[in-house]
Formats: C-alpha cells, structure tokens, sequence
C-alpha cells in the first residue's frame, strides 16, 4: 500500500517491514500494522525534504490519531488479543496461518 500510494521503492518497504509481523517479530505486542503505519507516516513526512526537527510533532500526532482510529475500529492493538492465537505455540501459528 505505501509503495503504491507514494511510489516508495519496493524492496526497500518490504525489507523495512519484514521484521513488523506477528506483533513485530512474532512478540504479539503492538501489531505490526500499526508499526508499519507508522513507518509510511515517517517515510512520506519525510518526502518533504525538510529537517527531522521539524516533523517530530506531526509524526506524533499522525501517529496518535492512527492508533486512536486502529483501537476505535478493532478494539485494541495487542497482537495476540486481535489474532486469538499463541504464535509462539507451534500448533496456534498454523492453524493462524491456515486461517
């Protein structure tokens, strides 16, 4: 989505997020989505070719606004509470992955 939208190299987006999954690295803390949603709004704040001072408060706050709506429309950002599976239980990652 971040590469089509603003025409961010691929490779470099995916290498970026490969680590976000399973609540960054399978931890099943903060969803990956969220961090990966607030790695696009840092890649695209810095399209603007401005100093990183400048957007450290707009990033927060984009960033904010992005968790506040994630939570609103699932419930919440935990990892395991929006999956319902253990990830580091074997048995639980396959049948969330086959799911």
């Amino acid at each position: 989505m971040m590469q089509e939208s603003w025409d961010f190299p691929w490779e470099d987006v995916r290498w970026a997020a490969l680590p976000l999954g399973g609540g960054v690295g399978r931890s099943q803390a903060l969803c990956g989505a969220i961090s990966g949603g607030a790695m696009a709004i840092g890649m695209r704040l810095g399209q603007r070719g401005v100093e990183r001072a400048e957007l450290e408060g707009e990033s927060r706050e984009r960033t904010m606004e992005m968790v506040r709506r994630f939570r609103e429309r699932f419930g919440q950002a935990d990892c395991r509470e929006l999956t319902g599976h253990d990830f580091n239980d074997p048995e639980e990652y396959r049948k969330w992955r086959e799911s």
